[in-house]
Order: C-alpha cells, then structure tokens, then sequence
C-alpha cells in the first residue's frame, strides 16, 4: 500500500491521525499534540515523515510521552500506512522529542542481512536440492525462486504480486553481507522493475488487534511489452520488433495531464548533457568465456559495438555519413537476411546423424535446410560443437546411480560369490597369496568407490579351504566402514575358473566410473553366416562414445594380452579341449574386439561429418566477420577522421556469467548481453535533454481539476517544448504542513532510446543495470537522483498528491 494524502474542501492536505503501536500492532494511543509533520515520497524509494512532540501540553505531560521511544511504530490512520520511529531528545527551554519516521518494511528488510546467497553460480548449480534454474519468482517450487530464497530469513513477510512479464526471467547473483532490501534493489535494478512494499494493514488473523501491519511487497515492470510477440524493452506506441499496437505498458497511468508554456507554465528550461556521449562499448560478461562467446556472437568478430547519432552525423562530412549508413545496413543485412549458402549434402548427411541419436538424447537439434543470418550461422557452430562433444565424449546409455554404504558392498562377499577361487600353483600356494587372490575377486564385487581388506584370515592346506573375512571402507568417508560375514572358500586348480577370474580382475582394474565393463564383456557376441558381429555385445556398444570405445578397446586387449600369456589362444592345444577354451575365451575376446574396432571407425566417420559441417559454417563466419570488420571498411582517411569523434566507454555485466550452461545456452545468454548493451549504448550516444519549470496554479483552471483524481506519484503526464512532446514521469513529492504555499514536486529525466524516450534509468536509484564499469552512464544517473527536473511552486493552497499503488493496466 502507498501513502494517500487526503484534502480539504479548499485542497489543502490533511494532517493524519497518527497512533502509536508496539511492533505486533498493538495500538497504544494518539499522538494528539504533534507540530511540524512533514512528509516526502519519492518512485522507488522510502517514504519519509518527521515530525515534533513536546513534553508538557498545557502543563500537563504529553499522553504517551514515555512510551515513545525507538522502534515504536506509529500508524497514520486516514493513510493506512505504518512507520518505525527514530527518537532525537532536544533538553532545552521545551523538552522536544523530534521523531523521524521510516516505511516499516524498508526499515526492516533494510537490516535482515544476507551471507553467501548463490543464485545460479556454479556452486549453487552444485547444490543437492537444485533441480531447475532460478527464476525470479516462480510459486510452484520455492527452489527454484529467487524471492523465495531470498526471504527465507524473514518469514513473516509474504510475497503478494510479481507481474507475469517478469517473473520467469533468470539472472545469476551473489549476495553477501548485504540487506535484503538492498537485494531486492539489485535485482530491480538488473531486470528494470519495481519493488513496491506493502506498508498498510491486514485484519489480524487472532482476532484481537484489528488492524496490524500487512508486510509483504510486489514487483512490477518497469518496461513494456508487446502482447504479439512478446518483446520486452523500453519503447512506445509500437512494438520494435513486430511493429504491434498492442503493448502492455509498465507501471504507472498516462494521465493525458498536459503542460506547455502557453496554458500552465511561464517558462520551460531545455538543456543537454554533452560529457556523457559515447559511441562505442566494450562489451564484457560476467567471466573471461562469457565474454569470448560476446566476440563469437558479434557479426563483426570483435567486444565492440558502435553506434553513431544523428547530433553527432550532422557535423560530419557526407561521404563518412553516408559510409556509416552503409555499414549499418550491411551489418543488419548480414546479421538478418543474408543467406550463408552452407552446402546442402553436409547438411542432409548431419541431419541424418542427429535422427540416428535423437532417441538417446532428445535435446539434439536439426541443423536448418538454410542459415539465414548470422544468429542462425552461430547457432549452427555451437550445436555441432555440441554434437561432436556428445559422439566424441558423453554418449553412453542412461546410468542409475543408486545409494549404496560400506554395509551392502560388504554383504557382496558371500561364500555362494568368492567360491571356488582357482589359482595355478595348487599344491604349494600359500596363505598370502590365496589371500591376495580372494582380495582380488571381492575387488571386482565391490564399487571401485569402495577399498577392501582382508581382516581375518586362515588356510587349510590339506582341505584347500580358507576361512576368513573382509572390512570395506568408503575411499571418500572413513566412518562408512564395515565387516563381512566369515566365510568359507574353496580353493581349486580348474583352469576355466581360473582364466575367468583373470579376465574379470583385468576388466576390474580398467574399469571407468560410469559404466559396468565387466558386465558389458560378458554379453554375448557371435559371427553369422555372413561374416557379421552380432548379438547383445554388438548392440550395447553402438550406444557409446569413441572415448568409450577407446576405453573398451583397451580393456579386451589386455585380456586377450591375458589369453595370449596363459596359452589360450593356441588353436592346437585348446581348440578341441572340454571345455574349449580357445573358442570360450579367446574367440570370443576377439571377436570382441573386431567389433569394437569397427564401431570405432563408425564413431570416427559420424564425428568426421560432423566437423565438415563446422568447418564450413566456421568459413562463411569468417568471411562476415571481414566483411564487417569496421575500420577496414570505413578506410584509412575515414577512419582517421571518424577516431575524432570516437568516444569509447566499456560495459560490463557480471549477472551475465558462463557456469552451468550448455554452448547452445552460452550463446543465448551472450546474444541477450548483446541486445542489452545495445540499448544502453544507444541512451549514451544520444545527447540527453533535462528539462525545468516553474508551474502556475494548476487548480484554478477548470479543465485541470482531474489533477485531484490523477496526479499520483508514479503516473505520467506530458510537456511540450519547441513544438516537441515529452512524457515525464513524477517521481518526487514533498509537502510542509506548517506551509502549504508550495508542494515542490520532480519530474523523471528524459532520456532517449532507440524506439522512443524513456525515464527507468532515472527511477532506478543505481546503475548497475548499465555494469559498475559504465561511469558515464553511472554520473547520469547520479544526476537523475538529483534531479534536473524540478518544478516548483505548485499551488498556492496545494493539490491532491496521491500516493497509491499503481497496478498495470
């Protein structure tokens, strides 16, 4: 809720009742002798009230004179607006308690403090509980919204509206040692929005104290937004992008309020700021890949971006005009329309591909049959970059990693798994080494996450039967340690199990974290009659990468390394033998490994059409960016004479960071960091006009009198100068009860844009949507907080200055 002032028939404001209450709203009485109440409001900032008591009221002492004190709040009734006090004691002739007045959620958001709040970093992408990206306020999963998080020390405060063209957008922030109303203002000032706190009252849920205070506050957009095609940005009447009349406008009413020199003021003042032009940006992200990824992004190659106004081109010569014109209409037509002409038989052989994986990984997308423009080229390098990663690196089948403990890896070690164990030197093996050799086999039962001991251990030499048990400890947690039961083990001289125990610990001791090889080795694999590897083997390895099948490669060669040792692979000796290990072990490691290497030249081939394409594509980025390449095209004697009016500056933006995203995600995010600096570089190479007047009583002249019902903190109204028309937006109110000749009232800055005039910037109280490197643009707002645009003496009797909460149309 926001301060409405009420009026007297005669249009003087009415001083409030105000009530003193604890900080539950326990209301304690009315302050009825205060003097010297005066009250100033501001867009986007606290609220202010001041005001006296004295000790003694006609001898008697004040009603609740000891009761106010710091941290009391005080209720203005007629406003329904509630205020935590600050007391200064002035002890001279009239003990006098000046009281300032702060908006009870500013005051205390303003010291709930924030530490080490990561709102889409790279650790708070590591966080367990992280399921999807941050939003700015998304109701569905408190995770996932930012004001949500952002609250949770301060439960008793609840969120009552965000607007819909916000609420979805995702930023990345930190937050340490720093309030949470100042948290709530860095993300205003990121996205161009309103925080508007509700300092008024809600009926008290227990019934007792009627009205209590309400705290709880909304977010608005500052910005409007096309309803066709959804563009959000700071224009007017009509859409830049689609060239749509139906635009929902930001906060704030258009009251049609009219000032000019002819019917409301004496004399209008239009000035300019020259000092802060500039024509160039430097654009940076929030870490060194965002901001290569901007380079890659920028048709020209380059950080730099220009833009040169029409002030700046009328002192120009025509020719380097005329060339600046045609270099803007080259890059538009390179950066829209041009036709990159990539060949279509790479296309169609890469599309192919991707219908081949698409059901491993549904996030695979089809390159276009044409790339028309430069976003779509770049599109094009950062999804086959992608693919080549993923057929190069992470294609392999879904894993289901499932929570294990010491305790169950340690249930693997049973007698039925470990029984028998077969070792070459039967009759005179001793204990060591059958213990060595048990440990070897419940290594490939337990999780390579997991280490094995033998703790207990004794062998019978004349039954060949050891007894004995295991410890498994977590590499990772030494608590998570646990005993195996005590078992039994035959130990045996059957060479078959012997050799499968080889095998197994070889596979063991290749083995990668994200696959099973020694399960994936033991699917069968046959030779059909023409001459081809099939069967389940052969299957599961065309779903994996070529450093995958690299991997596997490795491992069947160490064990056919094994084969080879063990004697095996000699046809003569075991081709006939029962069992036939030639074709049980042998044979079938190589068959095996034929099939991996043919795979691997399927993989090698798939990875190599996919290059082509990038190759091609990375070509015809090449010749856009030559093409482009600002100072070649400009020429030598131009572009010395164009550096005489070059006025650099850089922008950064450390919202704008790479952690977490995808290439195709990258890209995005640098294109938008491209589209925002634009516009901020358009507001600083434009000369930007403040403009002051002193306005007449606007009261006295009948067709003004809606002033009562519109003129509210927030609203616009317009003012013509030199034939031109502006809408300013009024920020800035203050009124003296004690003297109501005048209400001194401040009018936004007018600052130009590409598609209009706009004055968020001068609402917002920082500039760090425009990157704290961008001092030029830094010291313009500082003066829109100092407003340039005051316009005094208001009424000689006052007007209704209504401050209410102003909803979107």
């Amino acid at each position: 809720m926001g301060l409405r002032v009420q009026f007297d028939v005669n249009h003087n404001p009415i001083p409030p009742t105000i009530v003193l209450a604890n900080r539950n709203g326990n209301k304690l009485g009315v302050i009825d002798n205060y003097y010297g109440l005066q009250l100033g409001d501001a867009f986007a900032e606290n609220p202010q009230m001041s005001f006296k008591v004295t000790k003694k009221d006609n001898e008697n002492i004040t009603k609740l004179w000891d009761s106010i004190v710091d941290f009391k709040l005080v209720w203005c009734k007629e406003w329904d607006f509630w205020f935590q006090i600050r007391i200064d004691l002035d002890d001279a002739n009239d003990i006098i308690k000046s009281i300032d007045c702060t908006p009870l959620c500013q005051a205390e958001l303003g010291q709930i403090v924030l530490y080490d709040i990561e709102i889409n970093t790279e650790d708070d992408i590591a966080r367990d509980d992280y399921d999807e990206p941050t939003v700015i306020y998304n109701p569905a999963n408190a995770n996932a919204s930012l004001l949500n998080r952002i609250k949770e020390k301060a439960p008793h405060y609840s969120i009552s509206h965000v607007d819909s063209t916000i609420a979805s957008i995702q930023r990345t922030f930190e937050f340490n040692n720093q309030s949470m109303q100042d948290a709530l203002n860095t993300m205003a000032t990121e996205i161009d929005c309103l925080v508007v706190y509700n300092n008024g009252s809600i009926d008290d849920p227990n019934g007792v104290l009627g009205k209590i205070p309400a705290r709880s506050f909304s977010l608005y957009d500052l910005e409007n937004n096309c309803s066709s095609c959804g563009y959000r940005g700071e224009f007017t009447d009509k859409c830049p992008k689609c060239d749509s009349t139906d635009i929902l406008y930001g906060y704030g009413d258009d009251t049609t309020i009219y000032i000019s020199k002819d019917n409301l003021t004496e004399e209008i003042n239009f000035s300019s700021d020259v000092d802060s032009i500039k024509n160039c940006f430097r654009v940076l992200g929030g870490d060194d890949l965002m901001t290569a990824t901007v380079r890659n992004c920028n048709p020209n190659g380059t950080g730099y971006i220009w833009y040169v106004s029409d002030e700046q081109k009328a002192d120009m010569r025509k020719e380097l005009v005329q060339k600046l014109d045609d270099y803007d209409d080259l890059y538009n037509y390179y950066d829209n329309e041009y036709n990159c002409g990539v060949n279509s038989a790479k296309i169609t052989a890469y599309n192919s591909l991707i219908t081949k994986y698409l059901s491993f990984d549904p996030n695979l997308k089809y390159a276009p049959v044409s790339f028309i423009g430069y976003s779509a080229l770049m599109n094009g390098i950062y999804d086959t970059i992608d693919f080549e990663l993923y057929l190069n690196d992470s294609l392999m089948p879904s894993v289901t990693i499932s929570d294990t403990n010491a305790a169950e890896q340690a249930s693997l070690l049973t007698a039925a798994n470990l029984s028998p164990c077969a070792v070459s030197n039967y009759s005179t093996i001793s204990a060591i080494t059958v213990d060595n050799n048990l440990l070897s086999i419940a290594k490939v039962l337990v999780k390579s996450t997991y280490q094995v001991k033998v703790k207990t251990s004794s062998y019978n030499s004349s039954t060949h039967v050891w007894t004995g048990n295991f410890v498994v400890t977590n590499y990772s947690d030494d608590t998570d340690t646990a005993e195996s039961a005590t078992i039994s083990v035959t130990i045996t001289d059957n060479y078959e199990q012997f050799i499968k125990q080889k095998l197994d610990k070889a596979l063991n001791n290749n083995e990668a974290e994200n696959y099973d090889i020694t399960a994936l080795f033991k699917k069968p694999i046959v030779l059909d009659d023409n001459h081809n590897f099939v069967g389940e083997f052969v299957n599961e390895i065309k779903k994996y990468s070529l450093v995958s099948l690299t991997t596997f490669h490795e491992c069947c060669q160490s064990c056919i390394d094994i084969l080879v040792e063990q004697g095996v692979s000699d046809l003569n000796t075991w081709g006939n033998s029962t069992p036939n290990l030639y074709k049980e072990f042998y044979l079938d490691y190589l068959y095996k490994l034929k099939a991996i290497e043919a795979e691997t030249a399927v993989r090698e081939n798939e990875i190599k059409i996919v290059q082509n394409l990038e190759d091609e594509i990375e070509e015809k980025r090449v010749v856009i960016q030559n093409a482009l390449n600002f100072q070649n095209y400009l020429g030598t004697t131009l572009w010395k004479e164009f550096c005489a009016y070059r006025r650099d500056d850089e922008y950064s933006n450390s919202n704008y960071i790479s952690d977490g995203l995808t290439n195709a995600e990258l890209f995005h995010n640098a294109r938008e960091l491209l589209e925002v600096a634009r516009k901020e570089l358009y507001k600083s190479a434009t000369l930007q006009h403040q403009i002051s007047s002193t306005l007449k009583n606007l009261l006295v002249i009948r067709e003004f009198q809606k002033l009562l019902d519109y003129f509210e903190v927030g609203n616009w109204i317009r003012i013509e100068v030199d034939g031109k028309i502006y809408k300013l937006r009024l920020i800035q109110y203050s009124i003296d009860f004690d003297d109501l000749s005048r209400i001194d009232v401040d009018f936004s800055d007018v600052l130009k844009i590409a598609d209009g005039r706009t004055d968020v910037q001068s609402i917002l109280s920082k500039a760090s949507s425009m990157a704290s490197s961008y001092s030029s643009v830094e010291r313009q707002a500082t003066k829109g907080e100092k407003t340039y645009n005051k316009l005094d003496s208001w009424s000689k009797y006052g007007l209704t200055t209504t401050l209410t909460k102003i909803l979107n149309d």
